[in-house]
């Protein structure tokens, strides 16, 4: 048999030990609750203070960043207020901007730019028109200086920061701007702070959300950026944190901070594992151990009732399941260590298993002389019924009416088939019902032999055939559905009519129909051949009677028909349950 996952769940809440369990985590989980609530709390203030923890290192970090980018910035301000008086002489202002450069060699370009983002002079010495180009486009829109990331250079393909200072004439005239650029390359070999916690990267970049400088190289910098965050739309007045996951799918802690007012912007970004175990003190204890508390209780509680109580009652409820089944060799049921209580139930469990037995031992014994009683009934009654048919053969024989010779023959079958239906109650297993295909066979058999009396059509012999489905009957109903058959085919012989030199055909068929119920069908023909004008009788119409009679203690009614040539009696009736028939047996 097939559980299903509710009848497992049932199984499972049904236990003494789960129950018990179950309550001591009710009354246990309103202090767990509240330790948790308070261990949440510290989680939170813990976050809190590594996030600030974070946002402190950053602006360490980010301050030598800012001191190198300043020290940029402060290069192109002072170019911007030594070039533009040079502008007139290109060979003095290039020689002035290559000077600058070689005392400087980090610097990849210097120059001095006119408005139209045309070349005054510079260090690659030749005019050129930078026009087209987004980053000096912007610089040129700008009154003030800017710090932009260019893409990479055509030269050697590098990352470049480039620094923008407006220059001004001595009227005080916008002439143009001074432009420095460096590879991103060269920012990373400025000095940094030696003390900075390798965990902890750092970023800076624009108010527009482009990188200006990274602690790895610029194609590793993207996969630490936040995913669900645009860096443009970090650019507050104010340091923030927060956590998220990064683009290479890892969970990362940031920290932004201004560098720059409205430019700048620094990004320190830290894994979210290396920020929780900076605190394990305080995050690991007031967590675990309210839970583990709670668990604790909830383990040597079901211990204890297991110990106490589970295994003797599992002891005590293996014999009795084992004496329900049927096992009637019952050990004592070892209690020892048991409480009280099971102890007196166990006492209480012998007892009633020996009054049980004792009772069905003399139960059995009473069924057993029962049996035996109705087997000699039905024994006595069927020989008594046998030796009846036989003086009624003997009577048969010495009449010499034939009519008086049929009616006592009629009569002979019906006690003759009592007595099949007595032998088949002798023979059969169980005294409450009948296998009524047996019985139905007996009779037909019984029938068929009884060629060697003459008794009217009956001396011809009879050719039966049958086509019968097993199938079990209470008495009450075997009885008349036997005595039924036998006026069925004694009134189908007279309706043969008298053509001695013909064999009788009889079908007999016991069949379950499709809605359950049973027909019971007797078809008769003589070769095709029936006397249409059969002598009628009192014999005839005493069997029809009685055909009638029987069909109503079987609760059908009798159908009797002639067409085609054919004579048919047919019965359906509703089968009676066995234990209804047992309900009916007399005690």
């Amino acid at each position: 048999m097939t559980h299903g996952p509710m009848w497992l769940l049932r199984a499972t809440t049904d236990r003494l030990s789960f129950r018990i369990a179950f309550l001591l985590a009710v009354v246990l989980f309103p202090l767990t609750l509240a330790a948790s609530y308070t261990a949440s709390a510290l989680m939170i203030e813990a976050r809190g203070r590594a996030q600030a923890a974070l946002k402190g290192e950053t602006v360490m970090a980010a301050g030598e960043e800012l001191r190198n980018i300043n020290r940029v910035v402060g290069a192109a301000e002072a170019l911007a207020l030594i070039l533009p008086p040079l502008a007139g002489d290109a060979t003095a202002c290039t020689k002035m901007a290559m000077e600058f450069q070689a005392g400087r060699p980090e610097f990849s370009f210097v120059g001095l730019m006119g408005n139209d983002n045309v070349t005054t002079c510079s260090t690659r010495q030749a005019r050129a028109d930078y026009s087209d180009q987004a980053v000096f486009k912007t610089a040129s829109d700008e009154d003030n200086g800017v710090i932009l990331l260019q893409g990479q250079s055509k030269d050697d393909n590098q990352h470049l920061l480039t620094i923008t200072a407006p220059a001004y004439d001595t009227d005080r005239n916008r002439v143009g701007y001074v432009a420095l650029s460096i590879p991103h390359t060269q920012m990373q070999a400025l000095p940094h702070p030696q003390n900075q916690r390798k965990q902890l990267d750092l970023l800076t970049y624009d108010i527009d959300g482009d990188l200006l400088t990274a602690s790895v190289p610029m194609e590793d910098a993207q996969r630490l950026l936040p995913k669900d965050r645009a860096l443009a739309a970090l650019t507050g007045p104010n340091p923030v944190t927060f956590a998220d996951s990064a683009n290479d799918d890892t969970e990362r802690v940031y920290a932004v901070v201004p560098l720059v007012a409205g430019q700048v912007f620094a990004l320190g970004i830290r894994d979210a594992s290396d920020s929780v175990n900076i605190l394990p003190a305080v995050l690991g204890a007031p967590v675990l151990v309210p839970g583990l508390i709670w668990l604790a209780s909830l383990i040597v509680s079901w211990l204890a009732v297991e110990y106490l109580v589970i295994r003797h009652v599992r002891r005590l409820s293996t014999s009795i399941t084992a004496f329900a089944q049927g096992a009637r060799i019952i050990d004592d049921v070892e209690m020892d260590g048991a409480a009280f209580e099971i102890r007196e139930i166990a006492a209480a469990y012998e007892s009633l298993t020996d009054n049980v037995i004792r009772n069905e031992a003399e139960l059995e014994y009473a069924i057993h002389e029962r049996e035996v009683l109705l087997r000699e009934v039905h024994h006595r009654v069927k020989n008594n019924l046998q030796l009846i048919a036989s003086i009624m053969s003997m009577q048969i024989r010495r009449e010499k009416v034939p009519k008086v010779r049929i009616m006592l023959k009629a009569l002979q079958d019906r006690v003759l088939s009592l007595a099949s239906v007595h032998r088949e109650m002798l023979q059969t297993s169980g005294l409450a019902d009948i296998h009524a295909d047996e019985l139905l066979h007996s009779i037909l058999q019984q029938i068929a032999s009884r060629s060697d009396v003459d008794a009217g059509p009956a001396a011809r012999g009879i050719s039966i055939t049958d086509d019968i489905d097993p199938v079990r009957m209470t008495p009450d109903q075997a009885v008349p559905l036997a005595l039924l058959l036998t006026e069925a085919i004694n009134t189908a012989i007279q309706h043969l009519g008298d053509l001695d030199a013909q064999t009788p055909q009889i079908h007999v068929a016991f069949k379950r129909r499709s809605d359950g119920k049973f027909q019971l069908s007797i078809i008769a023909e003589l070769e095709g051949k029936y006397s249409r004008n059969a002598p009628e009788s009192t014999q005839v119409d005493l069997g029809t009677q009685l055909m009638i009679g029987f069909g109503r203690q079987l609760g059908a009614k009798l159908e009797q028909a002639i067409a085609d040539g054919r004579y048919r009696a047919t019965i359906i009736f509703d089968l009676m349950e066995l234990a209804q028939g047992d309900a009916n047996a007399p005690a």
